[in-house]
């Protein structure tokens, strides 16, 4: 079958590319500054993204080999958790980080990062809960 539900998201493709296009334009033309990348934080990089992608993937497999039963997903979300607390470690004390911790201590920041995290979980749980309840059923 060539028309298919599918095709709809090809839509978008004409569009990014149009868009990636101005943008390649419009931007202007700068040197690379090569000695911007010595100070980069390598150990965050190092830290963080395992981090990240070994919660993911615990999350997202755990249902799939029973949570903790799994020697594997218990590993991956220790070692996840163990980088992840490294990870805010080394941003804390370095001087160029990626995500500066220290913000939060600003009020309206707090407070935004705040509600953004309730109104989060109101509207996934608003999604979440009425599709298993009618799926259990």
């Amino acid at each position: 079958m060539v028309a298919d539900w599918r095709w709809l998201y090809w839509q978008f493709v004409p569009v990014a590319v149009v868009s990636g296009a101005l943008v390649a334009w419009a931007l202007p033309r700068e040197p690379i500054i090569w000695k911007r990348f010595s100070s980069i934080n390598w150990m965050g990089l190092l830290t963080g993204i395992p981090g990240l992608l070994l919660l993911a993937v615990s999350l997202d497999q755990g249902n799939r080999l029973d949570w903790f039963n799994s020697p594997l997903i218990c590993s991956a979300m220790a070692v996840g958790c163990i980088c992840l607390v490294a990870y805010a470690v080394v941003e804390w004390s370095h001087p160029a980080p990626f995500v500066k911790f220290q913000l939060l201590a600003r009020r309206n920041l707090h407070l935004g990062f705040t509600i953004f995290i309730f109104i989060l979980i109101a509207l996934i749980s608003g999604a979440v809960l009425p599709s298993s309840f009618l799926a259990s059923n």
